[in-house]
């Protein structure tokens, strides 16, 4: 089974080269992943690309991606940016997580669930609203506010997962879709957009599990288990296999120690002291 995981990456500010490391050493410790990894540079330190390179435990590829889009929109721009880069990845099963996502558990599950996915894999933010950032189509808007209520929340954007197929399919509506009538200029769009390509026909939806935000996180026994509430979700009181701890506009600010509790560095020290570099 051929396997690819991805991440992209800016350095916002100093404090954001802890994230890329909670990252990665995560996912090849306690995540357990030997596989290809890929981290599509949008702004590093040659110094951080070196260390990375050098990292004991696997070391990933580090693509670099000429003339980045700025930092605000790099989350709408990757899903284009990444295209001609995974289509050299055929018959591959390939997965994206954000680099504010740290695994806490053994993730070669996600592999036989996705044997089972037609389409796509994907986690919904229930009980939660997703400013619409679509073009001002009254049709378009209509069929993007049913399809958040139907779902009871919006669809996570910060992970997926999906044969390569699939996957490039997703990638390529996206792309169709801001080479048209959406806003790539707009921060957050890309949430926006995928909420309104889902196919639940073909899509699974079942994946908060694997990026899930820590307000979803409840603290049971020393881990961190899926907590959604009064949601009907599946996995609810499983352990999480991704923290996704929402680091956008915090860490490096006076807002970090909000959510110190659930990071990877803070809840696995002896892992974080003995690779961190």
């Amino acid at each position: 089974m051929k396997t690819l995981i991805y991440t992209t990456f800016y350095v916002k500010n100093p404090s954001y080269e802890s994230l890329i490391w909670e990252w990665l050493i995560s996912l090849r410790t306690l995540g357990s992943y030997s596989g290809e990894v890929i981290i599509f540079d949008y702004g590093m330190p040659e110094s951080l690309v070196s260390k990375l390179e050098a990292f004991s435990l696997g070391a990933p590829k580090i693509i670099k991606i000429e003339d980045p889009a700025d930092s605000g929109t790099i989350s709408n721009w990757r899903n284009i940016d990444v295209i001609p880069y995974l289509e050299e990845y055929k018959d591959y099963m390939i997965a994206h997580f954000d680099a504010d996502i740290w695994f806490q558990r053994d993730i070669s599950i996600l592999w036989e669930e996705l044997k089972g996915v037609e389409g796509c894999y994907f986690g919904i933010e229930s009980g939660r609203s997703c400013r619409y950032r679509g073009p001002g189509d009254n049709s378009v808007r209509a069929r993007y506010d049913f399809i958040q209520s139907s779902l009871g929340g919006f669809v996570f954007g910060g992970w997926i997962g999906g044969k390569q197929k699939a996957y490039l399919k997703k990638l390529n509506q996206m792309k169709d879709l801001w080479s048209s009538s959406w806003a790539i200029t707009e921060w957050g769009t890309d949430q926006s957009m995928i909420t309104y390509l889902i196919d639940t026909s073909v899509d699974n939806i079942d994946g908060t599990k694997y990026g899930c935000s820590h307000y979803f996180c409840k603290e049971q026994d020393g881990s961190l288990t899926v907590d959604i509430g009064a949601a009907n979700y599946k996995y609810q009181g499983e352990d999480v296999i991704g923290v996704h701890i929402i680091a956008f506009n915090s860490v490096g600010t006076d807002r970090e120690d909000q959510f110190s509790q659930y990071r990877f560095k803070n809840r696995h020290s002896e892992l974080w002291n003995t690779f961190e570099y």
